[in-house]
Protein backbone atom coordinates (compact mmCIF):
# COMPACT_ATOMS: atom_id res chain seq x y z
CA UNK A 1 0.00 0.00 0.00
CA UNK A 2 1.04 3.02 -1.28
CA UNK A 3 0.84 7.09 0.81
CA UNK A 4 -2.02 8.05 -1.88
CA UNK A 5 -4.04 5.07 -1.52
CA UNK A 6 -4.10 5.69 2.68
CA UNK A 7 -4.93 9.12 2.54
CA UNK A 8 -8.44 8.10 1.80
CA UNK A 9 -8.82 5.27 3.99
CA UNK A 10 -9.20 6.16 7.90
CA UNK A 11 -7.42 4.72 10.90
CA UNK A 12 -8.09 1.85 12.19
CA UNK A 13 -8.74 1.21 15.76
CA UNK A 14 -9.17 -2.67 17.10
CA UNK A 15 -10.79 -3.89 19.67
CA UNK A 16 -8.90 -6.84 22.05
CA UNK A 17 -9.65 -10.28 22.68
CA UNK A 18 -7.73 -13.09 24.97
CA UNK A 19 -5.44 -11.82 27.55
CA UNK A 20 -5.96 -8.03 26.89
CA UNK A 21 -10.05 -8.38 26.27
CA UNK A 22 -11.51 -4.70 27.66
CA UNK A 23 -9.41 -2.85 25.65
CA UNK A 24 -8.77 -0.77 22.20
CA UNK A 25 -5.65 -0.76 20.56
CA UNK A 26 -3.82 1.44 17.56
CA UNK A 27 -2.20 -1.56 15.57
CA UNK A 28 0.54 -1.37 12.89
CA UNK A 29 1.61 -4.33 10.65
CA UNK A 30 4.07 -6.89 12.27
CA UNK A 31 4.87 -8.49 8.49
CA UNK A 32 6.11 -4.93 7.01
CA UNK A 33 8.20 -3.20 9.25
CA UNK A 34 11.79 -3.85 8.64
CA UNK A 35 12.75 -3.98 12.12
CA UNK A 36 10.25 -6.69 12.84
CA UNK A 37 10.98 -9.00 10.40
CA UNK A 38 14.68 -8.18 11.03
CA UNK A 39 14.28 -9.55 14.86
CA UNK A 40 11.81 -12.28 13.68
CA UNK A 41 15.15 -13.83 11.96
CA UNK A 42 16.93 -13.43 15.44
CA UNK A 43 16.88 -16.72 17.26
CA UNK A 44 18.26 -14.72 20.34
CA UNK A 45 15.34 -12.94 20.70
CA UNK A 46 11.78 -13.28 22.16
CA UNK A 47 11.19 -11.45 18.42
CA UNK A 48 11.74 -15.20 16.80
CA UNK A 49 8.57 -16.23 18.61
CA UNK A 50 6.57 -13.59 17.42
CA UNK A 51 2.90 -13.78 18.06
CA UNK A 52 1.94 -11.22 15.97
CA UNK A 53 3.75 -12.71 12.75
CA UNK A 54 1.64 -16.14 14.03
CA UNK A 55 -1.18 -14.88 14.13
CA UNK A 56 -1.04 -12.37 10.86
CA UNK A 57 0.32 -15.17 8.65
CA UNK A 58 -2.97 -17.33 9.98
CA UNK A 59 -5.72 -16.78 11.62
CA UNK A 60 -5.52 -12.85 11.14
CA UNK A 61 -5.26 -12.31 8.06
CA UNK A 62 -7.63 -10.26 7.07
CA UNK A 63 -6.21 -7.70 9.69
CA UNK A 64 -3.07 -7.33 7.09
CA UNK A 65 -5.16 -4.24 4.85
CA UNK A 66 -5.96 -2.23 7.95
CA UNK A 67 -2.88 -2.22 10.01
CA UNK A 68 -0.92 -1.79 6.98
CA UNK A 69 -2.95 1.40 6.35
CA UNK A 70 -2.29 2.58 9.75
CA UNK A 71 1.20 1.71 9.17
CA UNK A 72 1.31 4.39 6.01
CA UNK A 73 -0.77 6.72 7.80
CA UNK A 74 1.45 6.92 10.86
CA UNK A 75 4.82 6.32 9.58
CA UNK A 76 4.83 9.00 6.48
CA UNK A 77 2.86 12.31 7.60
CA UNK A 78 1.29 14.35 10.61
CA UNK A 79 -1.88 13.26 11.82
CA UNK A 80 -4.81 16.16 11.21
CA UNK A 81 -6.67 16.77 14.20
CA UNK A 82 -9.60 15.61 12.36
CA UNK A 83 -8.01 12.41 11.98
CA UNK A 84 -7.57 12.12 15.84
CA UNK A 85 -10.83 12.71 16.45
CA UNK A 86 -12.25 10.64 14.28
CA UNK A 87 -10.55 8.01 16.43
CA UNK A 88 -13.25 8.69 18.86
CA UNK A 89 -11.31 7.65 22.16
CA UNK A 90 -12.53 9.87 24.55
CA UNK A 91 -14.65 7.43 26.69
CA UNK A 92 -11.47 4.90 26.92
CA UNK A 93 -9.98 4.80 30.21
CA UNK A 94 -6.89 2.99 28.76
CA UNK A 95 -5.56 2.59 25.18
CA UNK A 96 -3.03 0.53 23.92
CA UNK A 97 -0.62 1.69 20.94
CA UNK A 98 0.91 -1.31 18.69
CA UNK A 99 -0.66 -4.59 20.64
CA UNK A 100 0.28 -5.92 17.10
CA UNK A 101 3.35 -4.28 15.76
CA UNK A 102 6.45 -1.69 16.66
CA UNK A 103 7.56 1.69 16.49
CA UNK A 104 8.21 2.08 12.59
CA UNK A 105 10.08 5.57 13.00
CA UNK A 106 10.19 8.78 14.56
CA UNK A 107 7.37 10.26 12.41
CA UNK A 108 5.49 7.04 14.02
CA UNK A 109 6.23 7.99 17.63
CA UNK A 110 5.34 11.60 17.04
CA UNK A 111 1.82 11.20 15.51
CA UNK A 112 1.24 8.36 19.20
CA UNK A 113 2.48 11.74 21.15
CA UNK A 114 -0.33 13.98 19.57
CA UNK A 115 -2.70 11.39 19.82
CA UNK A 116 -2.22 11.25 23.77
CA UNK A 117 -1.95 15.34 23.76
CA UNK A 118 -5.44 15.55 22.04
CA UNK A 119 -7.26 12.64 24.80
CA UNK A 120 -5.57 13.81 27.74
CA UNK A 121 -8.06 11.64 30.03
CA UNK A 122 -7.23 8.54 28.43
CA UNK A 123 -3.92 6.09 29.54
CA UNK A 124 -1.96 5.90 26.53
CA UNK A 125 0.43 2.69 26.81
CA UNK A 126 3.31 1.54 24.43
CA UNK A 127 5.34 -1.60 24.85
CA UNK A 128 8.20 -1.07 22.74
CA UNK A 129 11.87 -2.37 21.94
CA UNK A 130 12.97 1.05 19.97
CA UNK A 131 14.68 2.89 22.77
CA UNK A 132 16.23 4.37 19.48
CA UNK A 133 13.46 5.78 18.21
CA UNK A 134 12.47 7.05 21.76
CA UNK A 135 15.74 8.68 22.46
CA UNK A 136 16.04 10.02 19.19
CA UNK A 137 12.49 12.24 19.36
CA UNK A 138 13.04 12.95 22.97
CA UNK A 139 15.57 15.17 21.86
CA UNK A 140 13.06 17.50 20.19
CA UNK A 141 10.40 16.75 22.89
CA UNK A 142 10.23 18.55 26.24
CA UNK A 143 8.56 15.53 28.19
CA UNK A 144 6.01 13.14 27.31
CA UNK A 145 2.27 14.18 28.06
CA UNK A 146 1.45 12.46 30.98
CA UNK A 147 -0.95 10.24 30.41
CA UNK A 148 1.36 8.91 27.61
CA UNK A 149 3.72 5.74 29.43
CA UNK A 150 6.44 3.70 27.35
CA UNK A 151 7.28 0.08 28.85
CA UNK A 152 10.13 -1.45 27.29
CA UNK A 153 9.95 -4.39 25.54
CA UNK A 154 12.93 -6.71 26.68
CA UNK A 155 14.00 -8.92 23.44
CA UNK A 156 16.11 -11.34 25.94
CA UNK A 157 14.29 -14.69 27.89
CA UNK A 158 15.17 -15.45 31.23
CA UNK A 159 17.35 -12.21 31.41
CA UNK A 160 14.73 -9.75 33.64
CA UNK A 161 16.00 -6.14 32.95
CA UNK A 162 16.80 -4.64 37.13
CA UNK A 163 17.02 -1.19 35.11
CA UNK A 164 14.43 1.09 33.92
CA UNK A 165 16.06 2.85 30.12
CA UNK A 166 15.70 6.64 30.46
CA UNK A 167 12.28 8.10 29.45
CA UNK A 168 10.73 4.71 30.05
CA UNK A 169 7.95 3.72 33.05
CA UNK A 170 8.14 0.07 33.68
CA UNK A 171 10.66 -2.73 31.80
CA UNK A 172 8.55 -6.07 29.98
CA UNK A 173 10.05 -9.12 30.31
CA UNK A 174 10.08 -12.95 29.28
CA UNK A 175 10.97 -16.23 30.99
CA UNK A 176 10.89 -19.69 30.05
CA UNK A 177 9.27 -21.15 32.74
CA UNK A 178 7.50 -19.99 35.67
CA UNK A 179 9.13 -18.92 39.18
CA UNK A 180 9.00 -16.61 41.99
CA UNK A 181 10.06 -13.28 39.60
CA UNK A 182 6.53 -13.77 37.62
CA UNK A 183 4.13 -11.06 37.85
CA UNK A 184 2.25 -11.41 35.23
CA UNK A 185 -0.57 -13.61 34.72
CA UNK A 186 -4.40 -13.54 33.73
CA UNK A 187 -6.27 -10.67 32.13
CA UNK A 188 -4.73 -6.99 32.04
CA UNK A 189 -8.23 -5.37 32.69
CA UNK A 190 -8.39 -7.36 36.02
CA UNK A 191 -4.49 -6.25 36.98
CA UNK A 192 -4.25 -2.88 35.24
CA UNK A 193 -0.32 -2.47 36.42
CA UNK A 194 1.26 -1.56 33.00
CA UNK A 195 -1.72 0.99 32.45
CA UNK A 196 -2.53 2.64 36.18
CA UNK A 197 -0.34 4.38 38.28
CA UNK A 198 -2.31 3.88 41.00
CA UNK A 199 -2.48 0.24 41.29
CA UNK A 200 0.55 -1.64 42.12
CA UNK A 201 3.10 1.63 41.75
CA UNK A 202 6.19 0.06 43.16
CA UNK A 203 6.44 -2.92 40.56
CA UNK A 204 8.72 -1.70 37.85
CA UNK A 205 9.11 -4.71 35.90
CA UNK A 206 6.88 -7.14 34.68
CA UNK A 207 7.62 -10.75 34.22
CA UNK A 208 5.37 -13.20 31.95
CA UNK A 209 6.14 -16.60 30.71
CA UNK A 210 6.77 -16.30 27.50
CA UNK A 211 3.71 -18.06 25.21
Amino acid sequence: MNTAESNNRPLKVSVLTGKLKGFKALNTNTLSNPYCIKAHQNKNSICSECYSIKMLEGLRKNCIPSWENNSVILSTRSLSDIEIKYLNLQNERYFRYDAHGELINEQHFYNLVKISEYYPKVNFRLWTKRNDIVNECMKRLNALPDNFKLIFSNSKVDKPLKKIPKYFYKTFNNVSKLNDSVNCIGNCMDCLTCYDDNVNANINHIVEVKK
